[in-house]
């Protein structure tokens, strides 16, 4: 898991954003794999708009699939902030993928 802060990100643009950071990642962490959208859909963290995305990834490792998770999400937090968390599961299996669902679900903003 992995939580930062950026730039404003307009809720107009979440999608987009969320959609671009994840395929980012995902080829920033398997730079000789694949990736598949499985999930991009609208939500809330602590009542801010946000958007979250699923990618099943894989990873080319000595001619094996090795499959992933990875789900991002991006927060509007305010007119001049974001926020963004991102979780991956390696290798990505039924109960690892659930185990960081259900992180990502459980999300909460600080507010300073």
């Amino acid at each position: 898991m992995f939580a930062g802060r950026a730039g404003a990100v307009p809720q107009p643009a979440l999608q987009r954003q969320a959609e671009r950071a994840a395929r980012s990642n995902a080829e920033f962490f398997y730079p000789d794999g694949s990736s598949e959208l499985e999930e991009s859909r609208p939500t809330t963290v602590d009542g801010r708009p946000a958007h979250t995305v699923a990618l099943r990834v894989s990873a080319d490792k000595q001619g094996a699939s090795i499959p992933g998770h990875l789900r991002l999400t991006i927060v509007s937090v305010d007119d001049s902030r974001s926020a963004f968390l991102l979780g991956v599961a390696q290798p990505g299996g039924p109960e690892e993928n659930r185990e960081v669902d259900r992180v990502m679900e459980s999300a909460s903003l600080d507010p300073r």
